[in-house]
């Protein structure tokens, strides 16, 4: 039975559901995901009964009832006088201008001055009601009072003397004009009249510099375009070296370096059934969508390496011969693996895989986007998913590698660089991490080094290194 609410929250002002989710009685975590339901409107009745009990609409219209007096405050009561603010305008009628012959009253808003002047400006004199002309009687000015006779002498000393102003408005005006001016700048010293001058010694001229050779121009070297180098089918022979081996894909040259004593899933990533290969084929396959989500597998035995098909859609071909479920062919070098359209090369591992510490540029290559991601100069990179909400960024950020970002954790892993070797640890993420399908647990460190697949939850990165010029 749906339940009925009074006021729905999704449908509600945006600024007082913000206010109601920042009131709510819950963690700070809890109300970061109500936000973001919101905004992705995702919002269920069970996140509306977390801000049904703090309502701001609903204690609007039980505080109107039971305290219509109450002082109004916080944003409900600002609402509400507003909204009565406004209704008293409407309703109030337009103001009747004062009578003539009445003085307007002085509010609190008229200036000093101008009640300074009302306060001493002269009564005007009665009129006559019959003819209307002033009717004479004695006035006295506000600068004259009444004097006793003084001796001549006095008088002459009291004429002389500044008069004090009689009333507020004259003393002000007097203590403005008494102000002494500001001083005049100091005169700049005058020139010395024109006249014979004594002759002046002309000082040696400085000694003129060699002029210096141009400095040669500074040449950069450009910065290192990151790259697989192209993939090239290696022609077959009888006999090769044992050591490791790898597939090459030939439209974008990613290498897959195959584990010796294990197995790869190779395949489609798909976050919304949940199937997560080993390696993820998305940016290859991106135009045809011709491999299965579990495609194929290659197992490593002691250096020998087959191919088994999972029941493919389009089939696994070898050679341009398509593989049978039952069938799993050894694999030599020079074979051609098709998966779908996406052709792959079986070859042996290039010399900078053998090397202890290849010196050159290393990358990630994601293989759901074919971005290509350098690594920091750092001792331990942070690998995860940005979230701008928290202001938090890892060092490598995954955040705009589309579905696949969404089963990577913001803190998902941290690879370490020690003793001349990468090392990867697991964050406690959500979705796990692997190297080549083998689990990373938490609290360890796995190694990890060129050509291997490092698995975030199903979002693949390939570990690799690109040798400088020279």
């Amino acid at each position: 039975m749906a339940k009925h609410y009074k006021f729905k929250c999704r449908e509600c002002i945006p600024r007082v559901r913000s206010r109601c989710i920042q009131e709510a009685q819950i963690s700070p975590g809890a109300k970061r995901i109500i936000e973001r339901a919101f905004e992705s409107h995702t919002d269920t009745e069970a996140t509306w009964d977390l801000l049904q009990v703090n309502c701001l609409l609903v204690q609007r219209e039980d505080l109107a009832v039971t305290e219509p007096n109450r002082p109004k405050s916080g944003l409900l009561g600002r609402m509400r006088t507003k909204q009565e603010h406004d209704a008293a305008l409407q309703s109030e009628p337009a103001k009747e201008a004062p009578p003539i012959g009445h003085a307007p009253t002085v509010g609190p808003r008229d200036s000093l001055l101008s009640r300074m002047q009302t306060r001493d400006r002269e009564p005007e004199p009665p009129t006559s009601v019959a003819t209307g002309a002033p009717i004479p009687g004695p006035r006295r000015t506000p600068d004259t009072k009444p004097t006793l006779a003084r001796p001549s002498s006095e008088e002459e000393t009291v004429s002389d003397a500044p008069r004090k102003p009689a009333t507020l408005l004259d003393r002000l005006r007097y203590e403005v004009e008494a102000q002494p001016e500001p001083a005049a700048p100091a005169m700049e010293a005058q020139a010395p009249m024109p006249g014979p001058q004594a002759p002046v010694a002309e000082s040696p001229a400085p000694p003129t510099e060699e002029p210096r050779p141009a400095a040669p121009p500074v040449t950069v070297a450009p910065a290192l375009r990151l790259h697989y180098p192209p993939a090239l089918r290696p022609e077959p022979a009888t006999y090769f070296p044992p050591g490791p081996r790898l597939l090459v894909a030939k439209i974008s040259g990613h290498r897959i370096l195959l584990p010796e004593d294990g197995e790869l899933i190779l395949g489609r990533l798909d976050p919304l059934t949940r199937v997560k290969p080993d390696v993820d084929f998305t940016f290859e396959d991106r135009l045809d969508r011709g491999i299965s989500r579990m495609h194929a597998s290659i197992t490593g035995w002691q250096g020998r390496y087959e191919l088994t098909d999972l029941g493919s859609n389009n089939g696994t071909w070898l050679n341009n011969q398509k593989l049978p479920l039952q069938r799993t062919p050894i694999l030599q070098i020079g074979d051609e693996v098709r998966l779908g359209t996406c052709v792959l090369y079986f070859d042996q591992a290039p010399e900078i895989y053998g090397k202890p510490f290849p010196a050159g540029q290393y990358f990630f290559y994601s293989t759901f986007s074919g971005r290509f991601m350098p690594l920091p100069d750092k001792a331990s990179i942070l690998i995860g998913r940005a979230d701008p909400a928290l202001g938090y960024r890892p060092d490598i950020d995954l955040s705009s590698e589309g579905d696949a970002a969404s089963v990577v954790s913001r803190r998902h892993a941290k690879l370490v660089f020690s003793e001349g070797h990468f090392l990867v640890e697991d964050l406690g993420s959500a979705n796990k991490t692997k190297i080549d399908g083998q689990p990373v647990y938490v609290g360890t460190q796995m190694p990890i080094g060129p050509g291997q697949h490092l698995w975030l939850g199903g979002c693949v990165l390939a570990l690799d290194v690109m040798e400088g010029p020279g």
